[in-house]
């Protein structure tokens, strides 16, 4: 039987969210900018506490959502997640690997941070399929999809680099109603408002297997 680092669900998913950063800012305007003009144990789940942000207008499926996605990246293809797959969760294969240093500004919660995220790319991926939203396809570069690790799986980053698992996970995480900056950045002098749409649209990991 497969090793498992955590029961398996059938996948769980979550928002991206909004980074301030030269490097970040074109994935992020990219994703909003698509997202809005265009079974095993359950899985975890973050609780939106009392000062949860009203929720985004229910959004309507893009013509290409497949759902359920049969792979990668059908799913990194995907213009607008969270209106074609809402929280469900979802299974596919990928290797996971690192992103490299971002500069982003600090959110809250902590966890959907840039700096804690890793990349999701097709297993043995080599060339440019097409890939949208919080996704990079140019060059020789196989795509990839940005991913946060949920704090209850009780794993790391460096526990699942560089290894090619199934995955678990799903967007529209609750804890993106909650996801603010906490801090100034650049030559900021008050804090941005609460925009949620990105931490929406980020895939939240919450199962791993071994294939």
């Amino acid at each position: 039987m497969p090793n498992q680092y955590v029961s398996n669900e059938n996948a769980a998913m979550a928002p991206s969210h909004p980074l301030r950063t030269l490097g970040l800012a074109v994935v992020i305007v990219l994703a909003q900018a698509a997202c809005a003009a265009g079974p095993g144990s359950s899985s975890p789940r973050a609780t939106p506490t009392n000062d949860s942000l009203p929720s985004e207008p229910a959004r309507t499926p893009s013509a290409e959502c497949i759902n359920p996605p049969p792979n990668l990246l059908t799913l990194l293809n995907q213009t607008d997640p969270v209106a074609c797959y809402s929280d469900t969760p979802i299974t596919v294969d990928a290797e996971v690997v690192p992103i490299g240093a971002i500069d982003c500004a600090p959110i809250a919660p902590a966890w959907m941070g840039c700096g804690a995220w890793v990349a999701l790319q097709p297993i043995g991926a080599r060339a440019g399929a097409t890939g949208f939203v919080l996704a990079a396809t140019s060059g020789s570069t196989p795509p990839w999809m940005f991913a946060a690790i949920h704090p209850e799986t009780n794993l790391s980053a460096s526990d699942i680099l560089g290894r090619s698992l199934r995955i678990t996970g799903h967007f529209d995480d609750p804890a993106a109603q909650t996801c603010r900056q906490t801090d100034l950045v650049f030559d900021e002098t008050t804090l941005p408002p609460p925009d949620i749409s990105g931490c929406r649209n980020l895939f939240v990991l919450t199962a791993f297997e071994e294939l």
